[in-house]
């Protein structure tokens, strides 16, 4: 019976992604009068689109931090984050909290 609900949860974790980052995904900027979205991917590249301008980037997460460095930049800017659901909540510089809805 304990190995028959092991199994069980072994493969429910399996099933759910376990491990998967998140963040990983296309997030569309909420409430801006233009369209810019972060494009977060598996292999920890990623992009900011605005207005057909891209700038590629790296980034890594670290619990609820997102460091991110843009292309051509030596500085990386680091973020405090908060998904719930389809929601991505990023602080900014300024402390202001940004919404992103998975696209």
């Amino acid at each position: 019976m304990k190995k028959t609900i092991v199994v069980i949860a072994l493969l429910l974790l399996i099933i759910t992604g376990c491990g998967k980052n998140k963040i990983v995904g296309k997030w569309k900027a909420d409430g801006y009068s233009v369209d810019y979205y972060y494009i977060f991917n598996d292999d920890n590249t990623c992009a900011y689109e605005m207005t057909g301008a891209k700038m590629e980037c790296t980034y890594e997460t670290n619990e609820n931090k997102v460091t991110i460095l843009y292309k051509g930049n030596t500085i990386a800017n680091t973020y405090e984050y908060i998904i719930e659901g389809d929601i991505l909540l990023i602080k900014d510089s300024f402390g202001n909290n940004v919404k992103y809805i998975r696209n």
